[in-house]
């Protein structure tokens, strides 16, 4: 890239070689993958800027698979997200990074992760900040969510069963093995992003899980892991 810093937030970072780390950024134009030379030294400033959560000014040179990152610096301070909330940032992070291996992330993610970090933050309504965000992530990537209208045309009736297929959307409830049975209540308010039950609640999160794990592959998630393992200290 040329011109101006751009924002963006770390998504990952794993150490490269003896002094280097391969880090994953989103950014206002999308998701970027950059070798970051040299921040591995003991008196590079670099790896205590390169945290989660905090909003950064990025640049970056080079056409290869691997350009450069060449400025990090803090654009504000980081969002304040701790105890059991900054397992549900890491989750965010995860299945960014994990769908972004996969498929292009374009630039209408950005906003969209802002807004999911300060609904962390203000610990109102975590869920719903979470559902929100994994919706607007798969349409992202090009694989948006149908939800208003079945595989035969028909429209999603409220009262109905369905299952989900990832290829054609909603399905009667059955075909699909593999997919968790919720209401077309359900899919509406996904549809709407408005959850105002435990059934609505509890339907879209086994829903969105079944179409992550589709997109994503069945790896375990390390952030769903390391918060159960906190979970069950005493």
């Amino acid at each position: 890239m040329t011109g101006e810093p751009e924002p963006g937030y770390l998504l990952h970072r794993r150490d490269y070689r003896e002094t280097s780390f391969i880090v994953e950024f989103l950014t206002q134009s999308g998701h970027v993958r950059l070798i970051a030379r040299g921040a591995r030294r003991g008196r590079n400033p670099i790896a205590g800027i390169l945290q989660p959560f905090s909003p950064l000014a990025l640049t970056w040179r080079g056409s290869s698979e691997l350009p450069t990152l060449t400025l990090c610096e803090p654009r504000g301070n980081p969002i304040g997200l701790t105890g059991k909330i900054m397992y549900s940032g890491f989750y965010l992070n995860e299945i960014t990074s994990r769908l972004a291996y996969r498929h292009e992330i374009g630039p209408d993610l950005y906003p969209a992760y802002e807004n999911a970090l300060a609904g962390l933050a203000a610990a109102t309504d975590i869920e719903r900040s979470l559902r929100i965000y994994e919706k607007r992530l798969l349409a992202a990537a090009g694989l948006a969510l149908l939800l208003e209208q079945a595989r035969t045309g028909a429209s999603v009736e409220p009262e109905r069963a369905y299952g989900y297929s990832v290829d054609s959307g909603p399905v009667p409830a059955g075909i699909d093995a593999d997919a968790p049975t919720v209401s077309g209540r359900t899919l509406l308010a996904l549809q709407r992003e408005e959850f105002d039950d435990a059934t609505t609640r509890h339907e879209a999160k086994l829903l969105m899980r079944h179409v992550l794990r589709c997109h994503i592959g069945t790896k375990p998630l390390a952030s769903r892991a390391l918060f159960a393992s906190i979970r069950r200290l005493p």
